[in-house]
């Protein structure tokens, strides 16, 4: 399956660094093939040891061509696939660690 997803940019804070072809608010209701899935990560910097949580939308699209292909949605925002080439959003590092949601938020309760 084709990922199409856009490229590098900047994000508000908890989220990750993303950003689409356009920035432009991202079209509901599922692709053409008329499934979304939802979908939440979790992020540890192996550089600069920042951790963050996100949650996507994919939408899963299947054209006339045949070629089926997924794009990625958070807040409304086009963005790349978070497993392609993920970005840390406090350093913009590239080694993360990419685990299962919720990760960092029992990491940082039980630092409380």
């Amino acid at each position: 399956m084709k990922d199409t997803s856009g490229t590098s940019g900047a994000s508000g804070a908890g989220t990750s660094r993303t950003s689409g072809t356009s920035g432009a608010v991202a079209p509901r209701g599922g692709g053409p093939s008329g499934e979304t899935a939802h979908e939440a990560y979790s992020f540890a910097c192996m550089k600069c040891g920042y951790a963050w949580e996100q949650t996507y939308d994919i939408e899963h699209h299947v054209p006339p061509t045949g070629e089926p292909f997924v794009t990625y949605y958070t807040d409304g925002k086009r963005v790349p696939s978070p497993l392609k080439h993920p970005t840390c959003v406090n350093c913009d590092g590239h080694l993360l660690r990419i685990m299962r949601s919720g990760r960092v938020a029992t990491a940082q309760e039980a630092l409380r």
